[in-house]
């Protein structure tokens, strides 16, 4: 299942969003703010 990750980096206080497949590693740099369902939340 693919989803769309919303991190924020500490580093920059810069919010990304990007694709990622279930079970991989977010960097340990970024904090984990939203899991959502690709499609899902506003347009890009």
């Amino acid at each position: 299942m693919k989803t769309e990750q919303i991190v924020k980096s500490p580093r920059d206080g810069v919010v990304e969003r990007l694709s990622v497949v279930e079970g991989d590693r977010v960097d340990r740099g970024m904090r984990l703010v939203v899991l959502v369902p690709v499609g899902g939340g506003e347009p890009s």
